[in-house]
């Protein structure tokens, strides 16, 4: 399952829209392409915590992810990839 859009919850019930995106980069010198994906807020474009992006990737729904003092509560997922046109 390729999750695309996550929807979390927290203890205090505040919802975190996250979206998942590709970052890629050229080197002219090696001719190669890295390409990477990142988990941010849908809003604000801002990185969600860097230690839970491998965990949002298998996320199931309802499953609930623990970091530090947080609790988070996967409430929607969406595999639907769209296209964005600005």
């Amino acid at each position: 399952m390729n999750i695309n859009e996550i929807t979390l919850q927290d203890e205090k019930f505040n919802l975190h829209n996250l979206k998942k995106v590709k970052d890629s980069i050229f080197d002219p010198v090696n001719k190669v392409e890295t390409i990477q994906w990142l988990w941010i807020y849908s809003e604000t474009s801002e990185f969600f915590y860097i230690e839970l992006w491998q965990h949002l990737d298998s996320a199931n729904l309802y499953q609930t992810i623990k970091f530090n003092d947080k609790l988070f509560k996967v409430i929607a997922i969406d595999t639907t990839s769209k296209i964005r046109y600005s």
